[in-house]
This record gives C-alpha cells, sequence and structure tokens, in this order.
C-alpha cells in the first residue's frame, strides 16, 4: 500500500520463514532505488531465506508498482501467479527411503536416457559425415559429367 514516505508491504503466508523474515515492513522511495541499507535489506540480513525464494523480489516489486516506478497497467496486463510449495513434516530437510529410492531410479534413467542420447547424436554426427562426403562425389561427378558434355558438344561441332 502507498504511504506517504514509501510503500508498506503486507505479506500473507503460511511459511515461517517467511513470516520471520518480514510480514510487514515499509520500504520507502529512496530505499527502493539502493535497497543495500532498507528495511528490506535489514530482513535480508537478519532472516536468510534461500536463493531461490521469490518473495523478497516480489515484494520490492510490488512496492515498485505501487510507487510507479513500473507500469501497474502493464503490470495487470499479464496474468496472475499462483506459486504452490509443498514441504514434508521435516520441512523438505529428509527423504524417506522410499523418496531415495525412487530419486535413485530416476536418476538412473536419466543417465541411460543420456547415454542413448549420446550415442545417437555421435550416429547423427557419422551419418552427416557420410552424406557430405557423398555431396562432394556427386558434386564432382557432376563436374566430369559436365566438362564430357563440353568436350562431346565439341565433337559434335
Amino acid at each position: 500500500m502507498r504511504i506517504d514516505n514509501g510503500v508498506r508491504i503486507t505479506i500473507r503466508s503460511t511459511c515461517s520463514k517467511v513470516v520471520k523474515w518480514g510480514s510487514d515492513f515499509i520500504i520507502d522511495e529512496e530505499d527502493m532505488m539502493n535497497i543495500g541499507d532498507s528495511a528490506f535489506a535489514e530482513n535480508n540480513k537478519r532472516d536468510i531465506l534461500t536463493p531461490t525464494c521469490l518473495v523478497p523480489v516480489l515484494a520490492l516489486n510490488a512496492a515498485w508498482i505501487e510507487s510507479g516506478m513500473i507500469s501497474a497497467r502493464l503490470a495487470g496486463k499479464y496474468s496472475l501467479a499462483d506459486i504452490e510449495y509443498f514441504s514434508d513434516e521435516d520441512d523438505g530437510t529428509e527423504k524417506t527411503e522410499n523418496e531415495t529410492v525412487m530419486m535413485t531410479e530416476t536418476s538412473r534413467e536419466l543417465k541411460q536416457e543420456t547415454r542413448e542420447l549420446k550415442q545417437e547424436t555421435r550416429e547423427l554426427k557419422q551419418e552427416t559425415r557420410e552424406l557430405k562426403q557423398e555431396t562432394r562425389e556427386l558434386k564432382q561427378e557432376t563436374r566430369e559429367l559436365k566438362q564430357e558434355t563440353r568436350r562431346l558438344r565439341r565433337y559434335d561441332d
């Protein structure tokens, strides 16, 4: 929400890490251009989220839109994106034996598929080399036939 000295950011999340990071703070206009000493940066220093967490970026983008630094009309032309996070009871840090086995099987399958694709690539490269050689031979044969044709034409004259 736009306020006199900047933008108030309010975040509603079921993620305890995001709530701890900051669910209600203000980013003033000067901080939007130099976020190094802002409330936004203080939140990052105090409670570090994972590098892949989109919340800090989305919060900053929302502040820019609210302050007019990004066109709200253009941002509104694009559909909303829902982000759904899944986590285990253990916060996703440990995998069950079944999940580990499934991941290992998937990894093996991907490695096998990679080997097959590399082999197919080698075969296609070999086929390409053979086709290039055949093309060179056909070009040479074409040149020879043209020469023979010119020679026969001279003979007929």
